[in-house]
């Protein structure tokens, strides 16, 4: 199941792509994260893993497994998510100029389990909003910098 979200932020692709790609600021703007925890190699860096733990609308906390994929400063960041249910790669693509900054990003999710496969469906509007919550949330904070 592919989601896609689009948002300019009046900020300069330099600015931006450092708030986003600091692992202290996402804990600021994804709503539900709780902790971030380096398991190897340097943090953000392709090939690093890390333990994320997120705290589910029902209040249970779950740990997805993120391994970043992709690492091309100011352009492409991706990585996958491992986790109970679910598994997921997250692609963004940003472009922009010294003034504002595009980010273009498309998440595909992955169920595990026939429960998770039949909920996906019904699951999708609310994903999608609440991705969107979390990029409205990113635009706010990082113009306000």
């Amino acid at each position: 199941m592919l989601i896609e979200n689009e948002i300019t932020i009046n900020k300069s692709l330099k600015e931006t792509w450092a708030f986003y790609n600091d692992e202290q600021n996402v804990l600021k703007w994804v709503d539900g994260l709780k902790s971030f925890e380096a398991l190897e190699g340097e943090p953000g860096k392709v090939g690093s893993t890390s333990t994320m733990t997120v705290e589910a609308p029902n209040g249970k906390e779950m740990k997805f497994l993120e391994k970043v994929l992709v690492l091309e400063p100011e352009k492409r960041f991706s990585n996958h998510m491992d986790g109970p249910g679910m598994s997921f790669t997250i692609d963004a693509q940003f472009t922009g100029d010294d003034n504002s900054t595009t980010i273009v990003s498309t998440t595909d999710y992955q169920p595990k389990g026939f429960f998770m496969k039949m909920m996906m469906p019904l699951m999708k509007g609310q994903m999608r909003k609440q991705s969107q919550k979390n990029f409205d949330k990113l635009k706010s904070l990082v113009e306000a910098l």
